[in-house]
């Protein structure tokens, strides 16, 4: 398994990703630059979020993350791409299709989907999105909470399962040469219990501590992306501006 760290937002993406690809060839994993290879992108449109302080929407760190890495291979003539999406009809599918870009439907929530949508796939890359609940939450969000637990820690639990749900798909994957898992620190265990509400980085690691003991032979061909603070954060309100003292998360 490899790690690779970037501090860094969307235009250094693709290079990043791209640079783990080489990383994998310079390491001895030769294959990657011979065959043919399909790569699979989770999250390939990302998912539109309405704020509450802020009338306009916008698309989430899944889409810089998933859009970025298709950018970095739609003109590799040696990678076939495949995206991932819940909706294949709306106008950010089609202009991928566009690009050349084959799109599937597939949902985090649903194994099945994603089992089909990795079929045949060289190299997946997986990421999750904390979900808009955090921010903006429904009633039917709240109405999915147990007794005494909060949104953050609903969320939590969320994001673990879909990041499960990918794992467990992707471990159905015959001849799967690298598993590309967006992913952050475990704030929890690293600080010895000091910070135990990061919920956001402690699902992506948690799904990393999954794969792990489950699945084994996933983790050696699995690679970490540790991405740092995305500029366009702030558009998600008070609760993702750090220079404004507004304590929005006590309020869930």
């Amino acid at each position: 398994m490899s790690l690779v760290i970037s501090f860094t937002v969307d235009p250094s993406f693709s290079a990043t990703i791209a640079s783990i690809i080489d990383w994998e060839v310079f390491s001895g994993n030769q294959e990657l630059s011979t065959m043919s290879k399909l790569i699979v992108i989770v999250g390939i449109t990302g998912v539109q979020v309405r704020t509450r302080s802020h009338q306009m929407q916008y698309n989430s760190n899944k889409e810089i993350q998933g859009g970025s890495v298709a950018k970095a291979f739609v003109k590799d003539p040696s990678y076939k791409i495949r995206g991932i999406t819940r909706d294949p009809t709306k106008p950010e599918s089609q202009a991928l299709i566009a690009q050349g870009i084959e799109i599937v439907k597939g949902d985090v929530e649903d194994v099945g989907t994603l089992k089909s949508a990795f079929k045949g796939a060289h190299t997946i890359f997986g990421n999750t999105a904390f979900s808009n609940a955090m921010v903006q939450p429904t009633e039917a969000d709240l109405a999915k909470l147990k007794p005494n637990q909060t949104l953050r820690e609903w969320c939590y639990e969320s994001e673990v399962q879909q990041g499960k749900n990918i794992a467990d798909a992707v471990a159905m994957v015959e001849d799967l040469k690298l598993f590309i898992w967006s992913s952050l620190s475990h704030s929890t265990k690293w600080s010895k219990g000091k910070y135990t509400g990061v919920y956001h980085f402690d699902s992506k690691a948690a799904v990393v501590e999954y794969i792990h003991q489950k699945y084994p032979e996933v983790a050696k061909k699995m690679s970490l992306l540790q991405m740092g603070l995305f500029i366009t954060n702030w558009k998600w309100g008070q609760a993702a501006v750090p220079w404004e003292k507004v304590n929005v998360l006590n309020e869930f």
